[in-house]
């Protein structure tokens, strides 16, 4: 490549753009956060109802739109913002986010065996409805030790 072809480009892609083509193509088809507007907007919104404090009905938020606008990757930058904590004392995991991907013909026993997993909760696909709607609620209570 000509030493001034790639001169407009930020210092850490000049780097990428210097590499072979093999690793370029694979630095290409990672996964990549993209900054727009409506992402910052739900990144925004996320946050804000991370700081509701606790009580008895937390609020959620859905988010839906058409396949592959980004919905994935704001909640992927959103978990990596804010990572699940081992306390080494008690030997549990705080998982401050819980996303899920709705099932792809939801009902609620899938809905519920989908928040379970996601939950890291012990549980058994063939449980009832009401068994599962149960585990669930104990496993997602808001902990009053905080």
């Amino acid at each position: 490549m000509a030493p001034n072809a790639i001169t407009h480009l930020a210092a850490p892609v000049r780097a990428q753009a210097e590499l072979d083509n093999a690793i370029r193509i694979r630095t290409l088809h990672r996964d990549r956060w993209i900054d727009y507007p409506r992402a910052n907007q739900a990144l925004e919104q996320l946050e804000r109802l991370l700081t509701v404090p606790i009580r008895e009905r937390m609020p959620c938020m859905v988010l839906y739109g058409d396949s592959n606008i980004g919905k994935t990757q704001v909640v992927a930058k959103f978990r990596r913002l804010h990572p699940a904590t081992f306390d080494e004392v008690t030997g549990v995991e705080h998982q401050p986010i819980v996303a899920m991907q709705m099932p792809a013909t939801p009902d609620q026993h899938r809905f519920y065996t989908a928040l379970l997993f996601e939950l890291g909760a012990p549980h058994s696909t063939t449980a009832s409805l009401s068994v599962l709607e149960r585990l669930a609620r104990r496993a997602s209570a808001p902990r009053t030790d905080e």
